[in-house]
């Protein structure tokens, strides 16, 4: 998942047009955002299921999004 994953997702569930997208050559002058509106936003919950007996209350970050935005 990107950051613009999230942010189309995150427009979806409210009801707002899809995000413009930028260029990445225009954000090269950016290497900063450019990292991050390019870049994964992966994590891992192993940990946590494994040591705590954790699990997530949605399957999907566009479940939790849509869960949410509908409070």
């Amino acid at each position: 998942m990107s950051m613009s994953d999230l942010m189309v997702a995150i427009a979806a569930a409210v009801g707002a047009p899809r995000p413009m997208t930028i260029p990445t050559c225009v954000l090269g002058a950016l290497p900063y955002a450019t990292v991050i509106m390019t870049g994964g936003l992966r994590v891992s919950n192993a940990k946590a299921r494994d040591e705590l007996g954790w699990t997530p209350n949605h399957p999907s970050y566009r479940d939790g999004v849509r869960e949410f935005t509908a409070q």
